[in-house]
């Protein structure tokens, strides 16, 4: 078997695991909230019933024992048919104890408790008995489901570790991204105030805001959308770019974290970058030589960001004499750098892969897990 197809294969298995894990967690939601539901109804009545229902003799029509599952699970119902005081004839197929059934089966009528105001809602039996197992596994179902969530990181395997970066790696080595223009009101999931905001902060600095975009080629399905305003200083030399990041649920449960971020970049005649921002989590990989990255923690200030810019700017300037900011105008000069910029990062990831040390970051430790992934990662790429 060739290597294609050994990869094809693993390929597919790891898409099961995941299509499994997925399936889990999701039934379990649905179960659970449906369970809890009908089970918090099903306390109510019950509590209704034995503190003012009224009680009738009604006749038994059937008795059924239901019996499921690999651990013959039995569910006893006893149908019966009753008058409310008001002259109804309800018929009721009714969920009753062992003993209720035992006693319906050897008799032709059953005391019967019912809602004056909706006799439909009935139990039957010599007393009124609290109803709460369908809403204790209902919260059974919804923890179940939230161990999963909160395990769902982790992935199976290796090999499906594997698989997972290597699906993220082919969004790193993309030549160019797909953009189109943005309307902050289709975007409504997003702190809104958080971009207005910023804005103007940034305006009374001397910045223009000169449009809003959308990356397209970062959209996912499980993932909720997201834009950048893009502004340029008042010199033209920097491009500041503001973006809220959601990760929605599925990538909530893999551990990542919602950012409100500020990308602050220069680009320079000889075809370099300067680019600060607090992106932090960015920061776990490295940058090639042409872009000079500096990410500061996520809770710096706006203010501190646009001091430390201004400052590296002039030193990248200092050690380069000769070489100048390249001038922004508007939009089209800002997507120009962009493109400029991300060529620059694909071909460093295509020609570097992912350095052991940068999946220590990502990791948050060195181990002997991570020494092994890298050698299988630096085995794919050969």
């Amino acid at each position: 078997m060739n290597q294609e197809q050994t990869m094809s294969r693993a390929s597919v298995k790891n898409m099961s695991k995941k299509a499994k894990k997925v399936l889990a967690v999701s039934a379990g939601i649905v179960v659970g909230i449906m369970a809890v539901v009908y089970g918090g109804v099903e306390l109510i009545h019950s509590r209704q019933l034995a503190a003012r229902g009224k009680t009738t003799t009604g006749q038994v029509l059937e008795t059924e024992d239901r019996v499921r599952g690999k651990f013959r699970t039995h569910t006893y119902y006893v149908r019966v048919r009753f008058q409310s005081e008001g002259g109804a004839s309800i018929q009721k197929n009714v969920s009753v104890d062992e003993d209720v059934f035992l006693a319906a089966q050897g008799s032709s009528s059953v005391k019967v408790f019912y809602l004056a105001e909706d006799p439909a809602v009935c139990a039957v039996g010599e007393t009124v008995k609290l109803r709460c197992g369908n809403l204790l596994m209902g919260i059974v179902f919804l923890l179940g489901a939230g161990y999963l969530i909160v395990f769902f990181k982790a992935p199976a395997d290796m090999e499906e570790a594997v698989e997972n970066i290597q699906d993220s790696f082919k969004t790193l080595t993309k030549s160019q991204f797909e953009h189109a223009p943005a309307d902050p009101r289709r975007f409504r999931h997003l702190d809104l105030a958080y971009y207005d905001g910023m804005q103007a902060r940034l305006e009374a600095h001397g910045y223009k805001h000169v449009g809003d975009e959308e990356n397209l080629s970062l959209r996912r399905r499980t993932v909720p959308r997201t834009f950048i305003r893009n502004l340029i200083s008042r010199d033209h030399s920097t491009m500041a770019m503001l973006y809220h990041f959601k990760p929605g649920w599925m990538l909530g449960v893999l551990g990542a974290k919602e950012a409100k971020a500020i990308d602050l970049e220069s680009w320079f005649s000889n075809g370099c970058f300067v680019c600060t921002s607090n992106a932090e989590m960015a920061g776990k990989l490295d940058s090639p030589p042409e872009i000079d990255a500096l990410h500061l923690p996520a809770a710096t200030t706006w203010d501190m960001l646009l001091e430390t810019h201004t400052r590296r700017v002039g030193t990248y300037l200092a050690a380069h004499p000769g070489i100048e900011a390249v001038q922004l105008s508007g939009m089209p000069d800002v997507r120009c750098a962009q493109v400029a910029q991300q060529r620059i990062k694909a071909e460093f990831r295509k020609n570097r892969g992912l350095s052991k040390t940068e999946l220590e970051r990502i990791a948050g430790q060195s181990s002997k897990e991570v020494d092994q992934l890298h050698e299988t990662l630096s085995q794919r790429r050969v």
